[in-house]
């Protein structure tokens, strides 16, 4: 009997020293009736397996971007059978109740997609902001798509999909902010998320991360208004019309002199004393 959910990641060389962290994640799960897919974006398949010994592991070779090796381990997923898809990220961890409190959560409340907690760690796994998403999300709440037309809430490592509900041939293009995009896509075609506190994941802070907590200057505003940008252009141009007062709210941003980007900076700042990436990103 195939087990009904598949924990699923995208593995690269600059992530490969973490993948241990992963392994130890998986293997203290208060439930164990789960197995691993991993997309090999450049790895060694040796090195993976060692990394992730003791877990029933299968490894696809990548097929291209962002989009792509994720959809690739989705249809793997649906095609395969299983039930449940929970996405991780190379470089991070997650408290080990994550696989019993998902699959939990979807039986009670019947959600489509499940979103995790964070809490921000260092290099070490050292806890820097404990329970993130919680000063956004103060209790276990619905998220509609209205919620998320200027929060990216969920990502590639925090989220959980139940598979029956995808749209069959799932096509999602090419982008950098593919999570945002991807989830977007799925509530606006009826699925329902959940967002749950007491499933954690540990979102390993560094230099190459988009959340950029407290990092923020001219260089990186403009940088991130660029893929803020595109995202809802990319959204218009797939026909979702209403993220045009988004675009349009982006598009201003360009123009922004290095002062009016400073004040906005300063003004955010002291809004949310840890703010997300695209809090920042506004006018």
């Amino acid at each position: 009997m195939i087990n009904p959910g598949v924990f699923f990641t995208v593995i690269y060389p600059q992530a490969l020293p973490y993948l241990c962290d992963v392994r130890n994640s998986a293997l203290t799960q208060t439930r164990k009736d789960f197995d691993v897919v991993v997309v090999n974006d450049g790895c060694k398949p040796e090195e993976i397996k060692e990394n992730l010994k003791g877990l029933n592991v299968t490894i696809l070779e990548a097929e291209g971007g962002f989009a792509a090796n994720r959809l690739l381990g989705i249809n793997f997923a649906r095609s395969h059978g299983y039930n449940f898809i929970l996405f991780c990220d190379a470089d991070d961890t997650f408290t080990s109740n994550r696989y019993e409190r998902t699959i939990d959560e979807f039986d009670k409340s019947q959600a489509d997609i499940v979103v995790s907690n964070l809490n921000i760690v260092d290099e070490q796994l050292n806890i820097n902001i404990k329970d993130y998403f919680n000063k956004e999300i103060p209790n276990e709440r619905w998220i509609d798509i209205e919620f998320i037309k200027n929060k990216n809430l969920f990502g590639m490592s925090n989220t959980s999909i139940r598979l029956k509900a995808c749209p069959d041939n799932l096509m999602i293009p090419e982008t950098p902010i593919v999570d945002w995009f991807l989830f977007t896509f799925l509530l606006q075609k009826g699925l329902k998320a959940k967002y749950i506190t007491d499933s954690i994941v540990n979102y390993r802070q560094h230099s190459s991360n988009m959340i950029g907590i407290n990092k923020f200057d001219t260089l990186n505003f403009r940088r991130l208004a660029r893929l803020k940008n595109n995202h809802y252009k990319l959204l218009l141009d797939n026909g979702y019309m209403q993220f045009e007062e988004q675009y349009q709210i982006c598009q201003s941003l360009q123009s922004l002199s290095e002062k009016q980007i400073e004040n906005i900076i300063n003004r955010e700042l002291e809004i949310h004393s840890q703010p997300l990436w695209w809090q920042i990103i506004t006018k």
